[in-house]
């Protein structure tokens, strides 16, 4: 991560994008549905960085966040990226509960 998006992570502009953000779509995972994990925002696409609008944005649990950076080409991750419209919600489920499963070892 460059240090000029590190900054602007930091930066009150930032904070009130993703308070608008949650305002806006509440607080559940935009992927799972989850309200029960913490959440994050996720950037969808990197081109308007510092004048991102609403759209640009995605709100996320940390696993599926985890999936769209680091999963593979899974149906999720397709779903997640915005290449599908076919929300695979049992696959997450499985995927989350193993991981669980694995951490807890």
């Amino acid at each position: 991560m460059n240090e000029r998006y590190k900054e602007y992570l930091k930066s009150g502009e930032w904070e009130y994008k993703k308070k608008q953000k949650f305002k806006l779509h509440g607080n559940k995972c935009e992927g799972c549905g989850c309200s029960d994990r913490k959440l994050d925002i996720h950037h969808k696409d990197y081109a308007r960085i510092g004048m991102e609008l609403l759209c640009d944005l995605q709100v996320l649990c940390f696993e599926c966040h985890k999936i769209v950076h680091f999963g593979s080409n899974s149906d999720w991750n397709a779903y997640l990226k915005n290449n599908t419209d076919d929300k695979p919600k049992a696959r997450l489920l499985k995927d989350i509960e193993f991981d669980e499963i694995i951490n807890s070892i």
